[in-house]
């Protein structure tokens, strides 16, 4: 920021809420403070994005995550990503209910036809603000389901204030292009509006933007250049 923009943050900041002077007719948003139905546009929306890679065997790392390591400012709004379950009555579910009881949540998944557990999936959860409801959707397009969910924000019943949309390209199998066009698709309309709704996609993408991002190179340039 420019020395001249961060004094008036700060002056807005150390005047809002106090109280007006003798014969001051200014109104408490004349002073700064903000209005009813306002958000403070000075505190910083916290986002946490975790491929759990199997949501039995990261329950206890995501626990010390969220209790112990981001206690004092935990995430806003948090994508869970590969939820796959690799044995029935495993606590993974369960352990992230508890830790999520002061979110609102949702997931989709797909589950293996063999065993009918979860192979894949997708859980986005928004901090449970006052005023704020919370609506998830899905596509309508069945390949996108275990890797796409959104979620969108609305303040006080109006109009949608925010939207997170949690993803997960995929990248191996023979379905891989065909799901990762469909996600495409399906985040067209929903990130063409985000001047009028603000709209946070977040997840795994499986794509470097710069080769040199890139871990391995065995897919090197296969999905990069387009997503």
């Amino acid at each position: 920021l420019g020395k001249r923009k961060y004094k008036e943050l700060r002056r807005a900041k150390r005047t809002a809420g106090e109280p007006p002077q003798p014969g001051s007719t200014q109104s408490p948003q004349e002073r700064g403070a903000p209005g009813p139905g306002s958000a403070d546009t000075t505190t910083p929306l916290r986002v946490l994005t975790l491929n759990v890679r199997g949501i039995s065997s990261t329950t206890e790392d995501l626990r010390l995550l969220l209790t112990d390591t981001l206690a004092d400012s935990p995430p806003d709004a948090l994508v869970l990503t590969e939820l796959k379950q690799a044995a029935r009555g495993a606590m993974g579910m369960r352990a992230i209910r508890e830790l999520l009881r002061d979110y609102e949540f949702s997931r989709t998944t797909v589950n293996d036809p063999e065993t009918g557990l979860p192979r894949e999936g997708v859980l986005v959860a928004i901090r449970r603000l006052p005023g704020c409801t919370v609506c998830f959707t899905t596509s309508g397009d069945p390949r996108t389901r275990g890797h796409l969910l959104t979620a969108t924000l609305h303040e006080w019943g109006n109009t949608p204030t925010l939207r997170v949309v949690g993803v997960y390209y995929p990248c191996s199998g023979t379905d891989a292009p065909a799901i990762r066009a469909s996600i495409t698709a399906a985040l067209g309309p929903l990130t063409a509006d985000r001047t009028t709704t603000p709209t946070i996609t977040v997840g795994d993408m499986n794509a470097a933007l710069y080769p040199g991002d890139r871990a391995g190179s065995s897919q090197a340039g296969q999905y990069d250049s387009t997503h």
